[in-house]
């Protein structure tokens, strides 16, 4: 997966709707904005990896190479910013929340796109104070992220936990999973994700619950017992602590989202 290539104006709005194939690595060599406006796609480093569902975007600094899995079909708004365009730009990968305001300015800004020709006055102010709105909003980054390990005993235990998130598997069988002892597991675990495992677990039910929502009509109740809560206000009590909202909430936002653009 490839991004366009540099165009004339400092800064350019661009639209795409892709699929699974487009899943790859991908670098811009300008600082790259992307919203995605319809579905969700997952954006990751070599340490870690977010959800992107339509309640979020990322910023991406001009140089550096991402991988992005797309699931299902996605429809995208980005903005890239020429590395001199933005007074402060930003120096690593940040996922936050998007706010009304700012969702309507990424959008307002598909005006101009990459064949716009140099920029007018009312072009440049309006990618200059989504740069600010969106900068100041990355400041409270987003904690829905998973570590991104690719291989070793740590992968197996995750991969073991990702199978049946419902199961209830304590560190010990996890831990026998990987062919390490609950202490080391543990220590191992900590030391390259900064979490322990009933953090790690509780984030990948967390995310795969935002994914089914965002995805699926499939009942609340149900996702809630699907990714491991024995009730619903459980469920709603934890969702509520990592998303800032009820599931229902964030499913109506999502939805809303993604047909009103």
């Amino acid at each position: 997966m490839s991004g366009p290539a540099n165009a004339d104006p400092d800064a350019y709005s661009f639209r795409a709707s892709l699929g699974p194939e487009a899943s790859g690595t991908v670098q811009f060599d300008r600082h790259y904005l992307v919203y995605c406006a319809q579905g969700l796609m997952r954006v990751g480093l070599s340490d870690r990896q977010w959800f992107l569902p339509p309640s979020m975007a990322a910023w991406i600094p001009a140089g550096l190479q991402v991988e992005v899995e797309i699931r299902a079909p996605v429809s995208t708004c980005s903005i890239l910013f020429e590395r001199n365009f933005l007074v402060r730009p930003p120096t690593e990968t940040k996922v936050f929340a998007v706010t009304p305001l700012a969702r309507e300015m990424i959008l307002h800004c598909g005006r101009w796109g990459r064949s716009a020709g140099s920029l007018d006055a009312d072009a440049v102010a309006c990618f200059s104070a989504t740069a600010f709105i969106c900068r100041e909003l990355a400041e409270r980054e987003s904690a829905m992220w998973l570590p991104a390990i690719d291989a070793g005993p740590l992968r197996k235990a995750i991969d073991l936990a990702e199978r049946d998130l419902a199961a209830d598997l304590g560190v010990e069988v996890v831990a026998a999973a990987a062919a390490l002892t609950p202490k080391t597991f543990s220590r191992r675990l900590a030391a390259e994700t900064g979490m322990n495992w009933s953090e790690l677990r509780r984030r990948l039910r967390m995310i795969r619950a935002m994914e089914q929502l965002a995805q699926s009509d499939e009942q609340v109740v149900s996702i809630a017992l699907g990714v491991g809560y024995s009730s619903l206000s459980a469920f709603n009590s934890s969702f509520r602590q990592h998303a800032g909202e009820t599931p229902s909430g964030f499913r109506s936002r999502v939805r809303r989202s993604g047909t009103t653009q």
